[in-house]
């Protein structure tokens, strides 16, 4: 994840593999951390090159992204939990 200037989270989803179905398609979840723990400020999902892009409101602070666990190919596969490392924003 980077941020940019007016706090734009940007990035990419990579599986293992190359696998397109934990790609493309995915939410992913961008937090802050607050006083009371990581705390949800928006979502995006990756399209067809498996990117995102979404406006968060611009505070100072530590922010990631979180990529859930997902059931796909009707219950064959399973791409795990992913969280990206920590940014901070000044």
């Amino acid at each position: 994840m980077r941020l940019r200037l007016h706090l734009v989270a940007t990035g990419r989803v990579v599986a293992a593999g190359n696998f397109g179905a934990c790609e493309v398609g995915v939410v992913v979840k961008i937090q802050r951390r607050g006083p009371n723990g990581w705390q949800g400020l928006g979502r995006d999902a990756t399209g067809g090159r498996a990117r995102y892009r979404e406006h968060v409101t611009d505070h100072a602070g530590r922010y990631r992204t979180v990529v859930p666990r997902r059931v796909v190919n009707g219950g064959q596969d399973v791409c795990v939990r992913t969280v990206s490392s920590v940014r901070t924003h000044r």
